[in-house]
């Protein structure tokens, strides 16, 4: 029996969406982690912006502050990086201490993950939201199949999709239904363009319902 089947193409981006996302999303989790666990066994404090400078590393801009601080009257300075281009010498910053060992400090990184966790939490939220999407399509159209509700449309031409892989532009099968005056187009999965299947004078079965939602349809190849 027919059934609809999800695009390999398609699963295969949300997978990399998906892992993309957890990767951007490890680093700052880390790092706040890091953040909250000194505070809890650290003296907080601020310290004071002194120097910038700034330098690259393979294109990427990197910023180095030097900081002062005080901790039981006595000042010291530590190096520390940060990525945001905002700061200035006189600037302070939230530290937390080591009291067993002054020199070494934690700098707030809040502020810097906030634009990280938000590009990972737009990247999770769009694979789920593909994902979703997609199991309620094929819900539908194996719906339709169910219902046996299809039309035979004729194949007409094949067309560029959007999809590429490994450089090639992969094409899609037009097939068209004369349905009265009106001609109706179906396009089918992206395929490799050397792996046509169809010839003019051709036909495919495409579960589609006419009197409802026509742009949610399944060309069977």
């Amino acid at each position: 029996m027919v059934r609809y089947k999800f695009d390999k193409l398609k699963i295969i981006g949300i997978i990399i969406f998906l892992l993309v996302s957890g990767f951007l999303f490890c680093k700052p989790y880390s790092t706040a982690s890091k953040w909250y666990k000194a505070k809890k066994c650290g003296v907080c404090s601020e310290a004071v912006v002194t120097n910038i400078e700034h330098y690259y590393i393979d294109d990427s801009k990197h910023t180095e502050l030097k900081i002062n601080y005080i901790y039981e009257g006595k000042e010291y300075s530590q190096i520390t990086e940060i990525y945001k281009n905002k700061v200035r010498v006189g600037d302070k910053m939230e530290i937390v201490i080591n009291p067993q060992n002054p020199s070494e400090i934690v700098v707030n990184p809040i502020s810097e993950l906030i634009l990280e966790m938000v590009i990972a939490t737009l990247f999770g939220a769009g694979s789920f939201l593909y994902l979703y999407l997609e199991l309620k399509n094929r819900k539908y159209i194996n719906g339709l199949i169910d219902a046996d509700m299809y039309v035979i449309a004729e194949y007409d031409r094949e067309t560029e999709s959007g999809t590429r892989v490994n450089n090639v532009r992969y094409t899609t099968s037009v097939f068209i239904y004369q349905n009265g005056y009106e001609v109706i187009e179906f396009m089918s999965k992206p395929h490799h363009p050397n792996k046509v299947m169809f010839t003019n004078g051709d036909t495919a079965r495409v579960y589609v319902d006419l009197n409802g939602d026509r742009k949610k349809y399944y060309v069977v190849v």
